[in-house]
């Protein structure tokens, strides 16, 4: 088995556990992205954060998520995706409260 697909799961795992879904990001709340090397990118504060979901009588089920923070000079940081059926799923985010 390749070494890339172990790493993959294992990353994919770890977002399953401990990411995010776009309801639980509230603005102003500091986030870090989990890099797929294991690492955390620190992505300051949340500065917009829209999702939601509706349904169409002909097209069904449908939902989107429209999320960026304070430092997002690189656009993989920013979510903007949707889609039809079902939800996003977790994402690569986490908050972590320092005490």
């Amino acid at each position: 088995m390749e070494v890339r697909s172990l790493n993959s799961m294992a990353y994919n795992k770890l977002v399953d556990n401990i990411g995010l879904y776009s309801f639980q990001i509230k603005i102003g709340n500091t986030y870090y992205f989990i890099e797929e090397d294991g690492t955390f990118t620190y992505l300051e504060e949340c500065v917009i954060c829209e999702c939601g979901s509706s349904i169409c009588w002909h097209d069904g089920p449908s939902w989107w998520e429209n999320i960026k923070f304070k430092n997002t000079s690189d656009k993989r940081y920013e979510i903007n995706r949707g889609g039809s059926s079902g939800g996003g799923g977790r994402l690569p985010i986490i908050e972590i409260i320092e005490k």
